[in-house]
């Protein structure tokens, strides 16, 4: 942390040290809170700045045995001002529809079979439970590629389809609508505020793409039938 705080000192700027009012252990924050020098001599303090960042280097140089060979600092280039979104959002749309009918044919395949309450004599396939390693393996090598750049790749995938899937502990299971959640072998039941009305924007993807439908009445489910 004082090394942190000299590197900003020594980059112009007045530097504080405060403590963030959250319940955790690394909650100091270093702030700039103003510049200590003035506009015209910028020049001036950008050469002191990469004398820092030279020795810096240097020292790494050094104690990694590569004296010889080119700084770091040399070719540095700063990342991009603004970040690329890596959270699967960004893929095809074609390739992102193509992994979630995999998982869901290999789910709907190992056959489950639940009553559904609301329904008497009915029942419901929900299907089983896959690890996101075995989900990997049913996935074409060329697909996943496309995903290797993504933060959190396969996993994150699937949870971005959080109204289809539940993934936990390693695992990924239908997530099912209504009155009633199946979370690994957990029965939840969705809390209901009788004051605040559901607000349904969404077309449910079970109603229309599961080969049984919806196993919840539509004034149960979450979106719309």
């Amino acid at each position: 942390m004082s090394y942190i705080k000299s590197v900003c000192e020594g980059c112009g700027f007045f530097t504080l040290m405060d403590r963030l009012r959250i319940p955790s252990t690394k909650r100091t924050c270093i702030v700039g809170w103003k510049r200590t020098y003035i506009k015209e001599n910028i020049v001036a303090l950008d050469a002191d700045i990469q004398r820092i960042i030279n020795a810096r280097s240097q020292m790494e140089s050094v104690r990694t045995d590569a004296a010889n060979s080119e700084l770091w600092s040399a070719s540095f280039k700063p990342r991009n001002s603004t970040e690329q979104t890596r959270n699967c959002t960004q893929l095809d749309k074609g390739l992102i529809l193509e992994i979630v009918n995999i998982v869901v044919a290999h789910l709907l395949r190992v056959s489950c079979r639940i009553p559904l309450e609301r329904k008497p004599g009915k029942t419901w396939n929900a299907g089983g439970q896959i690890g996101i390693g075995e989900v990997a393996k049913l996935i074409a090598p060329g697909m996943l590629q496309q995903l290797r750049n993504e933060c959190g790749g396969l996993q994150t995938l699937l949870k971005n389809h959080s109204h289809i899937f539940c993934v936990a502990q390693g695992k990924v299971q239908f997530r099912i609508p209504g009155t009633v959640h199946r979370h690994l072998g957990k029965k939840k039941k969705r809390k209901k505020n009788a004051s605040t009305p559901l607000r349904k924007v969404k077309p449910c993807w079970f109603h229309k793409n599961h080969p049984d439908g919806c196993p919840a009445l539509e004034i149960d489910c979450d979106f719309q039938h």
